[in-house]
């Protein structure tokens, strides 16, 4: 997968979840790096898989069913992260620094400590949302808006 399609499935998942695809280019970037490849094959020193790292057992918690390799997939991955993400942002009601270090850290150092818990990662992924954010406003632009979703008629 190119760093262009994994820019792609960022802005669906991102779109499709509520969460901003700026912020998940940023902690892919962090945890892999959006060069192709990726999070592709062995898993970290700390056994997450795939784009975002995502351990197996947050993956299964958010409701993935897959083997552990299957988390290598970006969409697999991402729409596990992005349901593990979203369960953060409502945990810490959207704060968005909280969030990053919950994910990097755990959300029990964040009970513990707030976001300072993991604020060099925090500072990390906040400058990579900089950096990244004109790149996935391109993606996001260039990509057709989803349909709205099928509901009764009117």
């Amino acid at each position: 997968m190119t760093r262009r399609d994994t820019m792609e499935a960022t802005v669906v998942v991102g779109r499709g979840m509520g969460i901003d695809p700026v912020l998940l280019a940023a902690l892919i970037d962090q945890e892999g790096g959006l060069d192709d490849r990726a999070g592709a094959g062995a898993p970290s020193d700390g056994g997450g898989r795939g784009p975002l790292r995502l351990s197996y057992d947050i993956a299964r918690w958010t409701g993935y069913e897959g083997t552990p390799e299957g988390l290598d997939a970006v969409g697999e991955n991402l729409r596990a992260g992005g349901r593990y993400l979203a369960y953060l942002f409502d945990r810490y009601g959207g704060d968005t620094r909280s969030v990053v270090a919950a994910f990097h850290a755990g959300p029990r150092a964040v009970d513990r400590e707030g976001w300072r818990a993991a604020e060099a990662y925090v500072q990390e992924v906040e400058g990579r949302m900089g950096r990244l954010r004109d790149e996935v406003e391109a993606v996001e632009q260039a990509l057709p808006e989803p349909p709205p979703p099928f509901g009764p008629p009117p």
